[in-house]
């Protein structure tokens, strides 16, 4: 009977310690503090336009070209620079990436060294990075974006880039270079140590359309001058005319 009764008692305790451990595994899989959960949402379209005439597409360049991007009228992040520490990141990365689940450094987002990764160059040369957002007089509101810069390739070695296709955008990030919110296009790149080309891929879908707008808006004034010309010629012709008549009468 004793020893029935203690294997029963080790039994119980067998019991309740394999419960414990059970009990303790959530616990043990926990994602660390600081670990990303979910990628950020992808807000939209980055529109590559020519530098110097921001309402035509860039179609295709080289090392050398000029370009700049076009985000969605009244894009913006979640917050400010100066009241809520958020800031503006640009990325060139392979489409095999998630620009979503991007983290920045000071020079580019992060990744291993000589990796595809970096940040897209100002065309004077400077990694546009850790850029501030419009000033809002109170915290918590959206921080306009302002107008991006002209951009190129030029200053990374020709063949810094391998062939293949690439996603291309920007970011917004919070104090830490996590991103929260991007906006990209897709792009192809054909490198040599002697030439580099590349070509928009995508084309953007979402923007507004301010280019085709304003070429209607053009169109419908001319021809309302065109109108309003021929108007004043026909009018001035009658009147001369009902001149002309008058004088022979006399």
């Amino acid at each position: 009977m004793g020893a029935a009764m203690n294997l029963s008692v080790q039994t119980i305790r067998r019991l309740f310690a394999a419960l414990a451990l059970l009990a303790a595994l959530p616990v043990a899989v926990q994602i660390p503090v600081g670990t990303a959960v979910a990628a950020a949402r992808r807000s939209g379209d980055a529109e590559a336009v020519q530098a110097n005439n921001r309402l035509r597409p860039f179609t295709a360049g080289t090392h050398e070209s000029a370009f700049s991007l076009r985000l969605p009228r009244g894009a913006t992040c979640p917050g400010d620079s100066m009241n809520d520490d958020w800031r503006v990141q640009s990325f060139v990365v392979p489409s095999t990436d998630d620009p979503g689940s991007l983290r920045y450094m000071v020079t580019g987002p992060e990744g291993p060294e000589n990796d595809a990764r970096v940040a897209i160059y100002t065309s004077e040369g400077r990694p546009y990075m850790n850029q501030l957002l419009g000033a809002n007089s109170t915290p918590g509101q959206p921080g306009q974006i302002i107008e991006l810069p002209s951009f190129s390739f030029k200053r990374l070695p020709i063949d810094y880039l391998p062939s293949g296709e690439y996603r291309m955008g920007v970011a917004c990030t919070d104090g830490k270079g996590v991103t929260a919110q991007y906006w990209d296009t897709l792009i192809s790149i054909e490198s040599s140590p002697t030439s580099m080309q590349w070509t928009v891929l995508q084309k953007a879908k979402n923007l507004d359309k301010r280019s085709n707008t304003l070429w209607i808006v053009l169109a419908v004034v001319c021809v309302l001058v065109l109108i309003g010309s021929v108007a004043t010629f026909v009018r001035a012709s009658r009147a001369q005319r009902a001149t002309a008549e008058k004088d022979a009468l006399r």
